[in-house]
């Protein structure tokens, strides 16, 4: 997690367990799903496109090379997030200013 976020300054990047859920620019997306992939490959771990998706409520496309679903609607997350949504909003709010 920490690597991956090192690697996407841009990005924000949460986890918990298994579960990464990274917030940015669209354009800033371009490189993430490789740079997962190879991160979790260094542990033997696999990326699974098909249980990935990107979302973009502005309707943009998705970066080049994205191999995952996106979607402009209808994401729901089911997972349990880290921090409040004040941490979370903080972080989100850190990067569209940046």
């Amino acid at each position: 997690l920490r690597r991956l976020s090192a690697d996407n300054p841009a990005l924000l990047v949460r986890a918990f367990h298994d579960d990464v859920v990274v917030v940015g620019a669209t354009a800033d997306m371009a490189t993430l799903q490789p740079d997962a992939a190879g991160l979790g490959s260094a542990i033997d771990a696999e990326l699974v496109p098909a249980k990935c998706v990107g979302w973009c409520p502005s309707g943009a496309p998705p970066p080049p090379g994205w191999s995952a679903p996106w979607v402009t609607a209808g994401v729901t997350q089911f997972s349990v997030p880290l921090g409040s949504p004040a941490c979370v909003s903080a972080g989100v709010e850190e990067r569209a200013a940046g």
